[in-house]
């Protein structure tokens, strides 16, 4: 849920960035934000930031879901008027950083428990470990091009638009236009 909501944040923060004025970009960042914020509720991500552990196994993944809280409060800026950017590129780079970042913390938490002295990545499953180091290159990716295709298909269809209004006018009109040479 964590990856599709991140998906869905980046690429409607790009769109918005090329296309200001874009409603869709909008309805895209809205529903990113929401399924991040159903993702936060649900894991209990909320209700643990306020426990207190000296042990930077409990404080740093703590500070890193309070960092994405902060990118999706900072994400609304994308609900501004046309007459600026919001600085909705910015949000998006950041938040496929902080995917990153969350997977190397996720990844150095599971192999190195509280209770272990040292880290081992032995703990930690492979398919765990693929699945983690992948998932924020691909979301990048990912994120990137949908946001073009997305910009590829507002484009097209505004230049359907341009090339359907630019039809010869109705027959009432070419009664009153000038006769072409030759013909009489």
């Amino acid at each position: 849920m964590l990856t599709v909501a991140v998906n869905l944040l980046a690429t409607g923060l790009l769109f918005r960035s090329w296309h200001r004025a874009s409603v869709v970009a909008r309805i895209i960042v809205g529903a990113g934000i929401a399924l991040s914020s159903l993702h936060l509720w649900l894991s209990g991500e909320f209700h643990e930031l306020t426990l207190s552990d000296v042990t930077w196994q409990s404080w740093l993944p703590r500070i890193v879901v309070l960092v994405f809280c902060i990118l999706l409060l900072l994400s609304l800026l994308a609900f501004m008027d046309a007459r600026s950017t919001g600085g909705a590129s910015v949000w998006a780079a950041f938040v496929l950083i902080w995917q990153g970042l969350h997977s190397v913390v996720t990844i150095v938490h599971a192999g190195w428990p509280k209770d272990a002295e040292a880290f081992d990545l032995a703990r930690v499953p492979r398919d765990t470990l693929l699945a983690w180091t992948s998932t924020p290159l691909l979301s990048g990716l990912l994120a990137i091009a949908l946001a073009q295709l997305l910009a590829a298909g507002l484009a097209s269809a505004a230049q359907r638009h341009n090339t359907t209004s630019m039809r010869p006018p109705p027959s009432s009109l070419r009664r009153l236009a000038p006769a072409p040479r030759g013909s009489r």
